[in-house]
Parts: structure tokens; C-alpha cells; sequence
């Protein structure tokens, strides 16, 4: 018991951990205005070749925005959201849904607590 209270503990360090990282680095890329993605993808060593054509005067601006804003968000989405159990076991039934009955009972059945919740708040 006391191992699995270490692994959610670590688990959440390095969620937190990593979400400041990605915070961090997506609000100094938004407030800078000499960020570019161009300019760090234009000195690439690996697959320099792949990333080349995204450095044109075409593509600069709008790689750069949603890198920047991109690393933004999912940094505030590390460190202010609930974990992704929220988003993937739901997804993850409806798509066993398709083909088991028990999973069908089982996302109807969520689906029917989701509604008296929904009608609980309003």
C-alpha cells in the first residue's frame, strides 16, 4: 500500500513537474517577441532535411504560433486539469462499445449518471 502512495506521488511530481516545464516555455515563447520556431528548426542536426521546408517565410508564422501557444496550453493543461482518465477511459469504452455488450452497459450506465448530474446542477 505504501508503494502504490510513492507511485501516485511521483506521478503527480513529474505530471506538475513537466506541466511548469511546458508552461514555462510556451508563456516565455508567447511573450517573446524574437521566438521563432523557424530559427531553432533551421539549426536542426537530425532530419534537418525533414524540417527544413517548415522554416520558410510562409510556413515561419504559423509554426511559431502554434508551437508557442500549443506548449502553452499544454502546460496549463498538466498543471490545472484532472488527469486524462477523464478523456480516455470514456473514449476508450465508446470505442469497445462498438463491438462488446458489456462495454455498451457500461457507457450507457455512465452516460445515464452523467444526466442525473447534469440535471442534479441545473
Amino acid at each position: 500500500m505504501i508503494g502504490v502512495m510513492m507511485d501516485k506521488k511521483f506521478v503527480l511530481a513529474f505530471r506538475l513537474l513537466m506541466g511548469w516545464t511546458f508552461l514555462y516555455a510556451g508563456a516565455w515563447q508567447v511573450l517573446s517577441p524574437d521566438f521563432s520556431a523557424a530559427s531553432f528548426l533551421a539549426h536542426t542536426k537530425t532530419f534537418h532535411d525533414l524540417y527544413a521546408p517548415l522554416t520558410s517565410p510562409t510556413i515561419a508564422p504559423t509554426l511559431t504560433f502554434l508551437v508557442s501557444w500549443g506548449h502553452l496550453l499544454i502546460g496549463l493543461s498538466l498543471v490545472f486539469l484532472p488527469g486524462p482518465a477523464f478523456v480516455v477511459i470514456p473514449l476508450g469504452l465508446a470505442i469497445l462499445a462498438s463491438e462488446f455488450a458489456w462495454a455498451r452497459r457500461y457507457l450507457n450506465k455512465a452516460r445515464e449518471l452523467l444526466e442525473k448530474a447534469r440535471k442534479k446542477k441545473s
